[in-house]
């Protein structure tokens, strides 16, 4: 027998990837409600059946996506900025790889507003506390600044807060302005607001 018959045998691991990516990629496609689990399974190649086997309802597996893409998020960023030493430059470069994630996975953003406006029960976005079990590592580089007598704020979670905020807010408002060029090349102008905002220091 060839090997045309043969089914390929892939770990539960990479099974359930390969199913939160199809999610993602079907729901930014074509809305929460335009799309039905059939979808998503012929997209991820395998049966109906088994992506249930994985998350018990289209609800659980909208969410499932969207952490995994915040997960993938995290996993660029700190890719990106955890070698940098210098804490200035180490934001720097989270910052313009949090950018560069986004301008390449836009169906993350899609899934942002998608969540909005289909789970207004929800207490917050996922976004928030997702940002809230990993702050250990960002607050980190916020003390650190406060130590050296960088920052003009004395409190690092007030900091990490206001730069989660700042850095949503941004990619959500800049992609609904598509003229205005990718994420990316609104970095400068972005970070020099966060470090310095919007008035003279002599005002």
């Amino acid at each position: 027998m060839g090997s045309e018959g043969k089914r390929v045998h892939k770990s539960a691991s990479v099974r359930e990837s390969e199913i939160l990516a199809a999610a993602a990629s079907c729901f930014a496609a074509h809305g929460y409600r335009g799309v039905d689990v059939q979808l998503i399974a012929d997209t991820a190649g395998v049966g109906k059946g088994t992506v249930y086997r994985y998350f018990t309802s289209k609800e659980a597996l909208f969410h499932a996506a969207l952490r995994h893409c915040l997960d993938q998020l995290r996993d660029h960023v700190r890719a990106a900025s955890d070698y940098v030493v210098e804490p200035m430059q180490r934001f720097r470069t989270a910052t313009r790889a949090y950018l560069a994630f986004f301008d390449a996975h836009p169906e993350t953003i899609e899934l942002f507003i998608q969540e909005r406006a289909e789970f207004r029960d929800q207490e917050t976005s996922l976004y928030f506390p997702y940002v809230d079990e990993h702050r250990e590592h960002w607050l980190a580089l916020w003390r650190q600044l406060m130590g050296d007598g960088r920052l003009r704020i004395n409190d690092a979670e007030a900091a990490n807060r206001l730069v989660s905020r700042m850095l949503y807010g941004f990619i959500l408002t800049r992609t609904a302005e598509p003229q205005t060029g990718s994420l990316e090349d609104g970095f400068e102008e972005l970070f020099e607001i966060m470090l310095h905002g919007i008035l003279r220091g002599d005002t």
